[in-house]
């Protein structure tokens, strides 16, 4: 081949290539990225590695300042997080010889953006002295990773985990497919992955967020290949099948816990969309299948607008759609009553 030929073959491909850049900008949605999000690396930033959960908490006991700025904007908030034994703080001093309550669940139970006290299971925490409430909860965690995390705590020598509480949104169904738009924001961190395996659960190994990195991005014809590869490569469930693994995860979870003799419940979280339609519908599929496993559930009563959603200016922090103090203290207090009304604790 001559250099006029090679030429005009390498002209024709980049040509070609530009052409396909610019459909997949004009004609495809933005494409999922990993870089260029400064808000959500300040949050990552602030987790480490685990082989089995994808990302926790830094180990033992440390303070992790999370400063949150809108990119051009203001500080949404500037605090610390009380890391003890590798978990949120739940009272300023406890004694490990205390029974236990182990707590999971996502950012909602690890209390984002709120300072220690603020946190549901702090408050939790001052209502049942008797015990020690563990917060398990990590930040952007699925049911899958919350269940795993609870596991290991009462696996732990010498625990004395009496009874173990799951905080599930419906958001987390999502999270338990592992969609590529969901691994986008744990990336660099990857997430385990579960698939229907005939009556039970099959776990395939960690999911990751597929990238070429911060230059390649730039390209939406590239990460949109990426993202559909990734999707493709996992086998990411569809909906209905996710809302199916995560009953199983619960179920399955439930007798394990009850073979142990532990006793084990779930706190449904409200949130602005739990009353749209796929949200109810999802819900009331995975709770239905929950009260037939005898799992208690307790679905707490909060202050509701005549269309249904929450009272985001009573409950809601005030930029954005984590809980704040008083929507803590009420799923707390009603929390609280359950536990000794099902007779999970004394």
């Amino acid at each position: 081949m001559t250099r006029r030929e090679v030429l005009l073959v390498t002209g024709s491909v980049l040509l070609a290539l530009l052409v396909a850049e610019a459909a997949a900008r004009l004609t495809l949605p933005r494409p999922h990225r990993a870089f260029g999000n400064p808000v959500r690396d300040v949050v990552v930033a602030r987790h480490v590695a685990d082989p089995e959960l994808g990302w926790t908490l830094p180990a033992g006991d440390v303070t992790l300042h999370h400063r949150r700025v809108v990119p051009d904007g203001p500080v949404l908030f500037d605090i610390d997080y009380t890391i003890r034994d590798g978990h949120r703080a739940t009272s300023p001093n406890l004694s490990l010889s205390s029974p236990a309550i182990a707590v999971t669940g996502c950012s909602f139970t690890f209390g984002f953006g709120l300072q220690d006290r603020d946190t549901w299971p702090w408050i939790l925490q001052e209502r049942l002295p008797d015990y020690r409430v563990v917060n398990l909860a990590v930040n952007g965690y699925g049911t899958d990773q919350a269940l795993l995390a609870a596991e290991r705590e009462v696996a732990r020598p010498g625990s004395r985990v009496q009874a173990v509480v799951l905080a599930f949104g419906d958001f987390q169904i999502d999270r338990n497919s592992a969609f590529q738009f969901i691994l986008m924001g744990a990336y660099p961190f990857s997430k385990p992955l579960f698939l229907p395996d005939g009556a039970g659960l099959r776990y395939t190994g960690q999911a990751r967020f597929w990238t070429p990195g911060p230059l390649l991005e730039h390209s939406a014809l590239l990460m949109h290949a990426a993202n559909r590869f990734g999707n493709v490569y996992y086998h990411t469930p569809k909906r209905i099948v996710a809302v199916e693994i995560t009953a199983r995860l619960i179920e399955e979870s439930g007798k394990r816990f009850r073979e142990k003799n532990i006793p084990f419940a779930i706190v449904v979280l409200p949130h602005n969309s739990d009353r749209g339609d796929r949200a109810r519908k999802d819900t009331e599929v995975i709770m239905d299948r929950l009260h037939g496993a005898n799992i208690p559930v307790l679905a707490p009563d909060f202050p509701r607008r005549a269309d249904g959603t929450l009272d985001s200016k009573r409950l809601l922090l005030n930029w954005d759609l984590h809980p704040n103090r008083e929507y803590n203290t009420l799923l707390a207090d009603q929390l609280a009553t359950f536990l000794k009304s099902q007779h999970l604790i004394r």
